[in-house]
């Protein structure tokens, strides 16, 4: 068990707990991985799914993967202590894996409803648990995030690089398995550093041991709950899309009446820009979640995926995006870093002007490439690869700063709220990214890229000129933003 406070982590001081949440997150996040790569692949292919039924299954599995991290936030620290919830969560996991092991319907739903129970709270409880070892105004705590997330894509590479290598072999029962396998490791993990991970400023940090049996029974009731309604959702995509949609309404109106009650004008302009920059968030994940959707589906029939002779699978392209990931958070952290030295600052606002226009031009090379497509429709690989690539420097300027952002706007009381309704966004990302999947796929009458690439030219084009409409609309009001953002300082307990 560790107990040092600090820790060096490349070339950076850190609380002890940084470096085992690395590693941590690198494993929970290969069965997501796979997950996120395969699932449109798995249905259409092994469970012989219709294109469009694929589609909505999986914006109705990643929407509520990411709308219950909002759980997350409310059960951590009020219920559970976060290390406590994180493993039973990696269990309902493993359990999960073994069910979707069996190629048969019912297990396939099953699976995903158990899989959904425990991988829709764990995401922000890591983050919530790195979130613990920093004070507020510690500006090392970007630096932690960008490193949390660094290992989070390390766990996506491995993960799209096994299915890629299960999908071409036809092997998806002995890859789930072997995902069961990694989400017992990570429980490991966590046990070996149980002391390290403990709460340290949430209601059960110093409760007694009642106030943690009887808020942990209520806790696992509510948890159970969970199970059977997800279970159910499987089976009714449509109506589990539009409720991902509704709960995101709620909580935007929430948040509306939350602002207008603070006491203090310091709060109330934080929390102004905290929804401000959700809107923003949206439209980018509404982008990005394409891949595992119309980009997969896109990839997989209408780009010519052969390289010198090799066959390219659908989810290794989606490695290139792991890729930039890993090998920029470090980089963006050391350039950040020096920015600051020099007096320029790149603000929260400004970094998710830049992903917007980023991710916006990735969108407009494809119609381009479309139309230089060959004689049997199929695109060149060149045009998916470059629009990978700026989808992730896009991504380095808002998802990790985006987690940072949290912890200088939320009050103490509001921080996991707050982080679970941030991280909801990408759900609702996903469930958007469905239909606009369905709606480039909808008129076809087969997957033929002949048949396909108009319906795609017309939504990446449509989707481009949103994202840099939107892009220009934020660099408008960022000066007003930075000035919500600056009022005052959030004072938070952590180390």
């Amino acid at each position: 068990m560790n107990t040092a406070t600090h820790q060096k982590l490349g070339g950076h001081t850190l609380p002890s707990g940084v470096g085992v949440l690395f590693f941590i997150q690198i494993f929970s996040t290969l069965s997501y991985a796979v997950l996120f790569s395969s699932l449109i692949l798995y249905m259409t292919q092994t469970l012989h799914m219709s294109m469009l039924e694929s589609t909505a299954i999986t914006g109705t599995f990643i929407g509520f993967n990411y709308a219950l991290h909002l759980v997350g936030g409310f059960f951590g620290g009020r219920f559970f202590q976060y290390r406590l919830l994180f493993v039973f969560g990696m269990l309902a996991q493993v359990a999960a894996c073994i069910l979707l092991s069996h190629a048969a319907l019912w297990s396939f739903h099953w699976g995903l409803g158990t899989f959904l129970t425990g991988a829709g709270v764990n995401v922000t409880l890591i983050n919530l648990m790195v979130t613990e070892l920093f004070l507020a105004s510690d500006p090392r705590r970007e630096t932690a995030f960008l490193w949390n997330y660094s290992g989070m894509n390390i766990g996506f590479l491995i993960g799209f690089s096994i299915a890629g290598v299960a999908e071409l072999a036809g092997e998806f029962h002995q890859l789930f398995l072997g995902m069961g396998v990694a989400n017992a490791m990570t429980i490991l993990l966590v046990l070996c550093n149980w002391h390290v991970l403990r709460d340290k400023h949430t209601a059960l940090a110093h409760g007694s041991r009642q106030l943690l049996w009887s808020r942990g029974t209520v806790g696992m009731i509510l948890f159970l709950l969970l199970l059977p309604a997800l279970i159910w959702l499987m089976y009714h995509a449509e109506l589990g899309n539009r409720l991902v949609l509704w709960g995101a309404l709620a909580m935007g109106l929430f948040l509306c009446v939350s602002l207008s009650q603070e006491k203090t004008l310091a709060n109330r302009q934080r929390l102004a820009a905290y929804l401000v920059l959700s809107v923003a968030g949206v439209l980018f994940w509404t982008l990005y979640m394409l891949a595992p959707m119309g980009m997969t589906l896109f990839a997989a029939h209408n780009v010519n995926r052969l390289i010198f002779d090799f066959e390219i699978s659908p989810q290794w392209i989606q490695n290139i995006n792991a890729f930039v990931i890993i090998v920029g958070g470090p980089m963006m952290s050391v350039f950040l870093a020096r920015m600051r030295s020099l007096g320029f600052v790149f603000s929260v606002p400004r970094q998710f002007m830049l992903a917007l226009f980023l991710i916006a031009a990735g969108f407009l090379l494809l119609p381009i490439g479309i139309d230089f497509a060959g004689q049997d429709g199929l695109v060149a690989f060149p045009w998916l690869f470059f629009y990978y690539v700026l989808q992730s420097i896009g991504e380095l300027f808002l998802s990790p700063i985006g987690y940072a952002m949290i912890g200088q706007l939320a009050p103490e009381r509001m921080q996991g709220i707050l982080m679970g309704t941030w991280m909801m966004l990408s759900g609702v990302g996903g469930v958007l990214a469905s239909y606009c999947s369905a709606w480039a796929i909808q008129d076809a009458t087969s997957s033929a890229p002949l048949a396909t690439n108009p319906g795609y030219h017309h939504v990446f084009w449509v989707l481009g000129i949103s994202a840099v409409a939107a892009g220009l609309v934020l660099w408008k009001v960022t000066p007003l933003v930075n000035r919500w953002m600056s009022q005052g300082s959030v004072q938070s307990g952590a180390h």
